[in-house]
């Protein structure tokens, strides 16, 4: 768990696409619902990324006993 933290804040740190995108949004107001959709999408990539180099990290360490 340790390792998906510091790889999804590390995503969303280098990645601030997506957290950008939504900051617009709110202060754009109506009008621009497509900087919504692309904030959302672009945060879903991101979590979906470290979840799969997390998974690919910890698969090759070996395992600690005890």
């Amino acid at each position: 768990m340790k390792t998906f933290g510091r790889t999804l804040g590390f995503m969303l740190v280098a990645g601030a696409v997506g957290p950008i995108f939504l900051i617009l949004y709110f202060v754009a107001g109506e009008g621009v619902s497509w900087l919504l959709w692309t904030g959302l999408a672009v945060i879903v990539l991101d979590v979906v990324g470290a979840v799969g180099l997390t998974v690919t990290s910890v698969r090759g360490r070996p395992r600690r006993t005890g």
